[in-house]
């Protein structure tokens, strides 16, 4: 009994090794076909959101220039302006640059975006 037994459970070991062989190379190579789709997605998002992170550096940029004091007086000083006036021209004129670039924020790193508030909290 025992003898017909033996070649059975080697027939079963040898099945059981190549099922479980067959099962971790379909598991890898789905893994390696969903990992190469997911990181193309992935790749493509970075390409359509580059030029638009570009511009918005772009922008925070010409920000930083369009606030600096000498750029704002140079702009807003006008013949017979009082030091209150252009001062309260120069605050309105940094706020609306600042609400004109806010949504740039979404482009940018965090810590970039809070250098910006500084920046235009510090002029």
């Amino acid at each position: 009994m025992l003898e017909g037994a033996i070649p059975l459970v080697y027939f079963l070991v040898k099945l059981t090794a190549l099922a479980l062989v067959i099962f971790w190379l379909g598991k890898y190579f789905l893994r390696l076909y969903f990992g190469l789709r997911q990181s193309s997605s992935q790749r493509d998002a970075r390409q359509q959101h580059s030029p638009m992170k570009l511009q918005a550096y772009e922008r925070l940029a010409l920000f930083c220039e369009r606030t600096s004091i000498p750029q704002l007086i140079f702009r807003l000083n006008a013949p017979g302006i009082s030091a209150k006036d252009l001062t309260a021209a120069i605050l309105v004129s940094i706020q609306k640059e600042y609400e004109h670039n806010m949504s740039q924020q979404i482009y940018v790193s965090h810590k970039l975006w809070q250098i910006i508030r500084l920046a235009k909290d510090d002029v």
